[in-house]
């Protein structure tokens, strides 16, 4: 039973990716990852003086779990915030069951659900949170069973009630929701597909057998801030969805959360705020509408919104920040530019240019692709060579790191393999000196754990190893410690 719910959330939507990532890494959501976005140019020579990072790496005790609560734990699923777990000793297993630990109180919720997976994104560049699809369904013999998927936030609470066959986020604000009614043979009409069952079928990204069962049904768009399916956004067959802000994207047409049809859209932002074509004009308006400025479009081109709510302009071949006033409140660039933390990014024949808001150039040099991590507001430089280099949110160095056999460079993390040996990258040394007898297991920015403790690779010094048996962690800075007793204790890595 197991995995024909599993096999039915393998679904995908036929008219949306499934994309979880961005252009250049991995589907963390907290990664802002850029790619190659703006013309060639010549870039400018870089003579500033690398100054050295004070940001230290600490562990901070989250919370405590008795033995008790932690007995009825068989294994760990995660995501970038949060773990969910699984009884048994399989996720597989027949009678295995889900339960969360709370993200916000960090409560070993209990474990209600027959399935349990991180959602699939519509774009994860455009989610900042974290949501589970579950099921209490014991069963999926019929339709009526198979409607039966919700979603829930990584604190347990219900955005979506469990009576849907698929789920997929659009954005932090909207999910598209799939009710099924029945087989078909018409592909033109397929909502969701079922592959039969094989030993992959937990991966949500697996393509339409061609003895796939086929669905089809009814597509609508559910907003997880009202819990309330949005009138009027809805249809039979598969259409291209997608969400910026509070704005609906459905084919060529704009919709509000009230699923009004908003006409004269050119262009919908992150945020939610977009822009409308006025005459000679155009009107960037907030998400009730309200007209926040205006500028002439024959002579500017106003760009996408940065997590701050500015926006980069172009005019007269100079770029700008504006804020949603219209006001200019950078120095003018030469460059298209991305936004990540307090800095920007242009891509040049030479590589990637760091700048700050004066259109100082910041860090120059050989930039081949690079990742804000905004969780510990960490930028991760990797030149021509593979080498890293990383700055924190101040642009100073906290220190570099070369290229290696194994590598988990967005994090600080190389490796080197001799025989059954794992030697680790150390900072503070410049060697491959930190040794472990398993492949080391990447808890977060410049930390690893093995056998007997987590470990600064920044100086070789332990961050957690009081008597602990085992580390579960979720990679992005969380780490569940379990004693000999069972009791166990999470902890979070911070960089400050």
């Amino acid at each position: 039973m197991k995995k024909a719910i599993c096999a039915l959330l393998a679904a995908t939507f036929l008219s949306a990716g499934m994309a979880s990532g961005c252009s250049q890494g991995g589907d963390n959501p907290s990664t802002i990852v850029y790619g190659e976005t703006t013309a060639a140019v010549n870039a400018p020579v870089f003579e500033g003086v690398e100054k050295q990072s004070e940001k230290k790496l600490k562990v901070k005790l989250l919370a405590s779990f008795n033995a008790e609560e932690m007995m009825k734990i068989g294994g760990y699923g995660v995501t970038d915030s949060s773990f969910y777990y699984y009884t048994g000793h399989s996720k597989n297993d027949k009678e295995a069951r889900f339960g969360i630990i709370n993200s916000s109180n960090y409560k070993v919720e209990s474990p209600d659900y027959t399935f349990l997976e991180e959602a699939s994104y519509q774009d994860a560049a455009n989610v900042d949170k974290h949501y589970y699809i579950c099921s209490k369904s014991t069963s999926v013999k019929d339709v009526a069973d198979m409607n039966s998927n919700g979603l829930i936030s990584t604190t347990g609470e219900e955005l979506v009630p469990m009576q849907y066959a698929a789920i997929q986020v659009l954005n932090d604000r909207y999910a598209k929701v799939v009710t099924i009614l029945g087989e078909t043979k018409n592909k033109k009409e397929v909502l969701v597909y079922k592959n039969p069952e094989t030993s992959d079928d937990r991966n949500p990204n697996t393509a339409m057998s061609n003895d796939a069962t086929l669905y089809n049904g009814r597509w609508e768009v559910y907003d997880l801030k009202k819990k309330a399916v949005v009138k009027n956004v809805n249809g039979v067959i598969p259409t291209e969805i997608a969400a910026r802000g509070a704005i609906i994207i459905v084919g060529d047409k704009y919709y509000n959360a009230k699923g009004e049809l908003v006409s004269g859209v050119i262009n919908a932002f992150k945020n939610g705020y977009y822009s409308v074509a006025v005459d000679a004009n155009t009107s960037l308006n907030d998400i009730n509408g309200k007209s926040l400025f205006q500028y002439d479009n024959r002579v500017t081109t106003l760009y996408e919104a940065f997590d701050d709510n500015t926006f980069l302009e172009q005019e007269k071949g100079s770029y700008f920040i504006v804020d949603i006033s219209g006001k200019k409140v950078s120095a003018d660039f030469n460059y298209a530019v991305a936004k990540a933390g307090s800095y920007y990014f242009a891509y040049s024949d030479d590589g990637y240019l760091m700048f700050d808001k004066n259109a100082k150039l910041v860090y120059g040099g050989q930039i081949k692709s690079f990742k804000y991590q905004k969780d510990v507001d960490v930028f991760c430089l990797c030149d021509n060579d593979d080498n890293y280099t990383y700055l924190d949110g101040s642009a100073k160095v906290i220190g570099k790191l070369p290229a290696a056999t194994k590598s988990d460079g967005d994090y600080g993390i190389a490796y080197e393999i001799s025989t059954s040996k794992y030697s680790v990258y150390n900072f503070k040394e410049g060697k491959f000196n930190i040794e472990t007898d398993k492949a080391p297991k990447t808890c977060g920015m410049f930390s690893i754990s093995n056998n007997s403790a987590v470990v600064n690779v920044l100086d070789n010094t332990a961050l957690v190893n009081a008597d602990y048996t085992s580390f579960a962690t979720n990679g992005n800075g969380l780490v569940i410690a379990q004693r000999p007793d069972d009791s166990a204790d999470l902890y979070k890595i911070i960089l400050e």
